[in-house]
């Protein structure tokens, strides 16, 4: 027994917040699951493969970050004989996927973040040569009779 209402369903495919392609893989799933990903795939590709199967398969965990699919077990899988996840559609009304940051503005994060690493570079090269400086005196004896001198002042 199925535990989402037609109601449930057409909430979702109402919403407004979930994409042509995912609303696919979702409807297939309320008409006909539970199921494997690859079983979705195989069916939603049709019998000559013509449709990409491969653009199913991504909407899978998309489907289950918006809550409105959810595993149910592991199973032998239909096509493949592996043991596979099987999902089925949930209750839930859609949350929205986070967006990932325009690739701008990971470039700019990017070359702050060098820039940042660059300036620390350059610190810590300049510590090194305060360090083989005093190594240098210290060898050659200058700094102890430095250090007595400043001492004495």
């Amino acid at each position: 027994m199925r535990s989402t209402s037609i109601e449930a369903y057409h909430q979702v495919c109402d919403s407004g917040l979930v994409s042509r392609t995912r609303l696919v893989v979702y409807t297939w799933l309320y008409e006909h699951g539970p199921a494997t990903a690859n079983e979705t795939e195989s069916a939603l590709a049709g019998p000559d493969r013509s449709r990409r199967a491969t653009s199913f398969h991504k909407r899978f965990s998309e489907l289950e970050k918006m809550g409105l699919i959810a595993v149910t077990t592991t199973r032998s899988d239909k096509i493949t004989g592996v043991r596979c996840t099987e999902w089925d559609v949930t209750a839930n009304m859609p949350q929205p996927l986070a967006r990932r940051e325009s690739l701008h503005a990971r470039l700019v994060v990017a070359e702050r973040e060098r820039d940042d690493l660059r300036r620390e570079v350059v610190r810590l090269r300049n510590e090194l040569e305060a360090i083989r400086t005093v190594g240098n005196e210290i060898v050659s004896g200058n700094y102890a009779q430095g250090v007595l001198l400043h001492h004495h002042d």
